[in-house]
């Protein structure tokens, strides 16, 4: 499976979480999914060029930068080595990155100890308006000369605007960002980095 698989896996789970926001429970199972689905694209495209190369390390065995790299140093295969730099400079970007390393952070967390969840709430309140509105009517003689007043009743012309609220999901440590904003970011960063692995390493 090539690595733009995973990328469309997160943005289905992405689209997935939009859709069901104002469900704390079906909000949660897709975020579990969306993370581990992001987090696994950097290491499908060491699987990628792993293939592409001719490494041959094995399905088999444990694949991560180090083991490439000791690979491609091995066989002293420069574009190997140029790849899995270039790799290494990203994956250092990212995690240095606020949105990046707290999503990887939450990623680990949820797969291998807890499930990911929002740990802030914040609701937002719209206040009902209670609207009552009176016409009065002075009226004059041709002359100019008062005669009278009538007064429409409030009771009468009431209209009221229903109150609403808005639930928005946060992590404690970055509470600045809606946790979809941020998935959002750490997604489109993610793209970005294997459009140009695969523009730079063809």
């Amino acid at each position: 499976m090539p690595a733009t698989d995973k990328i469309e896996e997160a943005e289905f789970f992405l689209m997935k979480m939009r859709e069901s926001y104002n469900h704390q429970k079906e909000f949660i199972y897709y975020l579990n999914a969306f993370l581990p689905a992001l987090r696994s694209v950097p290491e499908y495209l060491l699987e990628e060029y792993n293939t592409k190369y001719s490494l041959g390390i094995l399905s088999t065995d444990k694949l991560s930068a180090g083991v490439f790299e000791s690979r491609a140093k091995q066989i002293n295969h420069k574009d190997a080595l140029a790849f899995i730099q270039f790799w290494k400079d990203w994956m250092e970007t990212l995690t240095s990155d606020v949105a990046g390393s707290l999503l990887f952070i939450k990623r680990n967390l949820g797969v291998h100890r807890i499930q990911t969840r929002p740990t802030l709430v914040k609701v937002t309140l719209t206040e009902v308006l209670n609207i009552r509105t009176s016409i009065r009517i002075e009226k004059y003689d041709e002359e100019g000369k008062f005669i009278g007043t009538s007064e429409s009743k409030d009771e009468e012309n009431k209209k009221t605007e229903n109150g609403s609220s808005r639930i928005d999901w946060f992590f404690k440590e970055y509470e600045n960002e809606l946790i979809v904003v941020l998935c959002e970011k750490a997604l489109k960063k993610v793209k970005t980095f294997t459009d140009e692995v695969y523009n730079r390493f063809r």
